[in-house]
């Protein structure tokens, strides 16, 4: 038996080993990283938008889609000013808080049926230019949509509680374009801005939502 022959062809395997593990441990940590969606349950369930009927009152937020962390703010000073106003890190172009009507209701009956009809394509962005949050008794609850990217985040109290994904065989691009038409013309109607100010449209197709 040729004993050292065979302990070279044992650490050959062992080195192959590692590396396959190596290289599955990567993979794995790319996932669940950068692509968090994979890992979450799917199933959209309708009784997550409903505090968004009972509610009688929303606040619409228009968005920029760049998002602002507390690290990247100036150190305070005397002379500093306030910065903008965050929704979800995202800063507040403009709000209004109004009445619901059954043509606001239709945004998120229009998401409703979005979910209901999701086909399974995810897109991997997220850049929301709408806001609604809306308090049902004690409980705040917040809706963050992109159209441009076709889903929308669900929250309870700040904790995100669903994401409703909006692509199906129904619901394309141009529906999502006349549902984002629908949410901007409701706020031009109530004087809130919903283009991006000049100093933030080097942000491209972004700035167009």
């Amino acid at each position: 038996m040729n004993v050292p022959l065979i302990r070279r062809w044992l650490l050959r395997v062992f080195i192959v080993l590692v590396s396959l593990l190596g290289l599955i441990a990567a993979g794995g940590w790319y996932l669940v990283r950068w692509q968090p969606h994979i890992f979450q349950d799917p199933t959209y369930q309708s009784d997550q938008l409903l505090p968004f009927f009972k509610a009688t009152e929303w606040t619409l937020f228009s968005l920029s889609p760049g998002q602002v962390y507390p690290e990247e703010s100036p150190a305070p000073s005397d002379n500093a000013t306030a910065g903008p106003e965050l929704f979800y890190d995202h800063p507040v172009l403009g709000k209004t808080t109004t009445s619901v009507t059954p043509d606001l209701r239709a945004i998120v009956t229009d998401l409703d049926k979005s979910g209901k009809l999701w086909s399974g394509g995810v897109v991997s962005c997220f850049s929301p230019r709408h806001g609604i949050p809306a308090k049902v008794d004690s409980t705040v609850h917040d809706l963050l949509i992109c159209y441009e990217c076709a889903s929308a985040q669900i929250y309870k109290d700040s904790v995100l509680m669903g994401t409703i994904y909006l692509s199906s065989d129904q619901y394309d691009q141009v529906q999502h374009e006349k549902q984002n038409k629908h949410f901007n013309a409701i706020l031009t109607a109530a004087g809130i801005p919903t283009d991006l100010p000049p100093q933030e449209r080097h942000r491209g197709d972004a700035s167009k939502q």
